[in-house]
This record gives structure tokens, C-alpha cells and sequence, in this order.
């Protein structure tokens, strides 16, 4: 289930997925080399093993998502964004 629209991007977060917040656009002009597949996804996650991992913006889009009354995930727990600092 998605949010309204922040000023041009949807968030959404599943239960099926914890640990990942979506942020999308599927604004036609943003387009893939091939020219096809409109839009645009970034994927925040809040697992330190993910190369997604960004707790910061997890948690943004989370307060967020509860501010607009939407399902939410729980706060991530802020570490070490560095690579080769995470746990393993």
C-alpha cells in the first residue's frame, strides 16, 4: 500500500519486507539507458547487511509513513554505514 504522494514521490513499506522502505517515482521522463521503464525506485533498508542499508533515511520515511496514518515499520537501529565496520 502506498502513501499519498510526497511532492511527486510515493513511500511504501510492507510487512512482507521489514526491513526495506520503497521511495518511487514513476515519472515518465526519468527513464532507463534502453529508454524504457519509466520512473525511478530507491530502496532504504534498515538491515546493516544490505547494501541498501541507510538507516537515516529508513527512519525519515518510517516517521513519515506514521505521520500520514500508513502501516510503518519500527525505527532502524543506527550503525556504521561503512562496509567493511558492519556486522557480518
Amino acid at each position: 500500500m502506498a502513501a499519498p504522494p510526497l511532492d511527486g514521490f510515493y513511500v511504501w513499506w510492507h510487512e512482507d519486507t521489514p526491513d526495506r522502505i520503497r521511495l518511487a517515482s514513476n515519472n515518465p521522463d526519468i527513464v532507463g539507458d534502453d529508454g524504457e521503464k519509466p520512473g525511478l525506485q530507491i530502496v532504504f533498508s534498515s538491515n546493516p547487511r544490505s547494501a541498501d542499508y541507510h538507516p537515516a533515511n529508513f527512519n525519515r520515511l518510517a516517521r513519515w509513513l506514521e505521520l500520514s496514518g500508513e502501516p510503518h515499520p519500527d525505527p532502524a537501529v543506527v550503525a556504521d554505514r561503512q562496509l567493511d565496520r558492519r556486522p557480518r
